[in-house]
């Protein structure tokens, strides 16, 4: 749905970006981006697919 990988962030540690398959990106930056694009990026819009109600935060 919005195309980032589970790398085992949580909230005590999302500002780190892990690397890994979600790159420089780190959970807080993607959850900001999917609040504003849908997505974890924006570069992932054309992958991505609208959020069911019982998937929004």
């Amino acid at each position: 749905m919005c195309f980032w990988t589970e790398d085992g962030s949580s909230d005590r540690d999302a500002k780190v970006a892990k690397g890994g398959p979600n790159g420089d990106l780190s959970l807080d930056e993607a959850r900001l981006n999917f609040a504003i694009y849908g997505a974890s990026h924006r570069r992932y819009l054309d992958v991505v697919r609208k959020p069911r109600e019982d998937e929004m935060p």
